[in-house]
């Protein structure tokens, strides 16, 4: 995964080599960056709060009514054992202190987004190309196609997962680009990358 600035340093070396990005700087931090998809398809997520530095984060925390809060920074949680579901304050400043000593830094700044009771194993990926989504599966829920109407961006990832009371909620959107297929045949999804790259003008 690159950081904002080192994917419009690669999208600049491929123009001044003739090429050109399929998805742009900007479209890549508007679906790589939480912040960058959270409000067009806030209905859908669960709710999130943002913050610049792990002092306000961890303010916010104490003066929130959550009673508990999953933890990341605008790309990442926090993939130790100990996991980013934190229950006070105090645990959300060790869940970004864990998050610093795994990846180096906290990218773009920080999210603590209220947790929903969610079904074990339930997560599948859906892929959208040019507006269109597409499933590991050939079934795309509507929620997804609904999601994918709101959120313009020419390739992502959309993370969906059911909710206990039996409601699809979506985890995240990622750049489709630096998404792993999870699920995904390799065959089906290389299919899909040539049935839109032979689109893309």
């Amino acid at each position: 995964m690159l950081t904002p600035k080192l994917y419009t340093d690669l999208s600049n070396l491929v123009s001044a080599n003739g090429g050109r990005m399929l998805t742009s700087p900007i479209d890549f931090v508007k679906s790589h960056h939480l912040p960058g998809w959270y409000e067009s398809v806030r209905e859908y997520t669960p709710e999130t709060i943002f913050f610049g530095n792990e002092a306000d984060a961890v303010s916010g925390a104490d003066k929130s009514n959550w009673d508990r809060f999953f933890v990341k920074d605008f790309v990442k949680s926090n993939y130790s054992e100990r996991g980013s579901v934190a229950n006070s304050a105090s645990e959300v400043r060790d869940i970004i202190n864990l998050i610093k000593a795994h990846r180096g830094e906290i990218e773009g700044g920080i999210a603590l987004r209220e947790v929903e009771s969610l079904v074990d194993e339930s997560e599948v990926r859906y892929f959208v190309f040019n507006g269109k989504p597409y499933s590991p599966n050939g079934i795309v829920p509507a929620v997804v196609f609904e999601i994918a109407a709101r959120h313009l961006a020419p390739f992502f990832s959309v993370d969906i997962v059911k909710r206990a009371d039996g409601e699809l909620r979506l985890v995240e959107i990622g750049d489709g680009q630096v998404s792993d297929r999870k699920n995904w045949d390799s065959d089906l999804f290389c299919r899909l990358l040539l049935e839109n790259l032979r689109c893309f003008p």
